[in-house]
């Protein structure tokens, strides 16, 4: 049966390696969407959502982002045109549930099913204990500049899910190493689809930095950041990841103690994912030397850096 397989995150779950391995997939009887980039979300958002020109992405691209050959109504065309086709399927985009409300989610899910005889959704789910930390180190590559741990959205992001598929139509997955097919997320992307495992084009974009790298960031994110236009904060901020990706010795992580009241604050919401996927999503605390506890230190380890990255930056 020609399907169509829409890949839903959650964030922080290999999403970006999964893109870049399957960006131009093709066999006899499936396909990898061929819209603008191998992370379908934005297209897809820029397509569906109400108010396009109010989405963080635009912003963070800068406003000359739409005045050159992508206005709005281009990728509404080019979604339509990837959905004329015999084969089956493959969209993915991590931020799709986030960007999205749940009338703008499911017009989409409608206008697939409209040229697909089953739409299944695929969503990776992260237990909190490990998924805090990556969240974390992750918002502060995107301009965070307060030193709060993000909430997971478990409910937020998939009841919307759950409105427009039925059981049996979603799977979910649990993001651990122990559970993905041979270790690995994308062959246990493939390994779903049941197709082969395609080669992998390039490494995925979301190494981890040290802890004295973060802190550069955080301190350039609360400090300052706000007082320069968003678009010249982004190119900094890319910047400075780049030139300090081999910079500090310290791995990153939080506090056991910090996770762990993290938890507690967010049980309901991972009590409300587990009913729904059947497996713990709450994970256990794995310890790093010197976890960060607060700003404080984190401000001390990006001092630390000293003039050697300041000349690097």
């Amino acid at each position: 049966m020609k399907t169509c397989y829409l890949h839903l995150g959650m964030p922080k779950t290999g999403s970006s390696s999964i893109q870049s391995a399957f960006a131009g997939f093709e066999t006899a009887d499936l396909a990898y969407a061929k819209l603008q980039g191998s992370n379908h979300g934005p297209a897809m958002c820029f397509a569906f959502s109400r108010k396009p020109n109010q989405l963080p992405e635009v912003e963070w691209r800068g406003r000359n982002f739409l005045r050159g050959k992508w206005p709005f109504a281009n990728f509404k065309q080019q979604f339509e045109r990837s959905l004329e086709t015999r084969k089956s399927i493959i969209f993915s985009g991590e931020i799709i549930v986030d960007r999205l409300d749940a009338e703008e989610f499911g017009e989409l899910v409608g206008k697939l099913r409209a040229h697909f005889p089953r739409v299944v959704a695929i969503a990776y789910i992260r237990p909190l204990a490990s998924l805090a930390s990556s969240q974390f180190q992750q918002r502060l590559k995107t301009g965070q500049r307060r030193f709060v741990i993000p909430a997971p959205d478990y409910r937020k992001r998939f009841e919307k899910v759950l409105a427009e598929f039925a059981s049996g139509d979603i799977i979910w997955r649990r993001f651990d190493r122990a559970d993905l097919y041979n270790g690995d997320i994308v062959t246990d992307f493939a390994h779903l689809l049941g197709t082969e495992t395609p080669p992998r084009a390039e490494m995925s974009k979301n190494e981890s930095m040290s802890a004295e790298a973060l802190g550069a960031l955080y301190a350039f994110n609360r400090f300052t950041a706000p007082s320069l236009p968003v678009a010249m904060q982004n190119s900094i901020r890319n910047q400075m990841q780049e030139s300090l990706r081999d910079v500090g010795q310290t791995k990153f992580g939080l506090d056991a103690k910090l996770i762990e009241q993290h938890i507690e604050r967010h049980r309901d919401d991972i009590m409300w994912m587990e009913d729904i996927c059947g497996f713990d999503v709450k994970g256990k605390v794995s310890m790093v030397p010197n976890p960060i506890a607060n700003q404080r230190q984190l401000l001390e380890l990006a001092a630390s850096l000293g003039d050697n990255a300041n000349n690097r930056i």
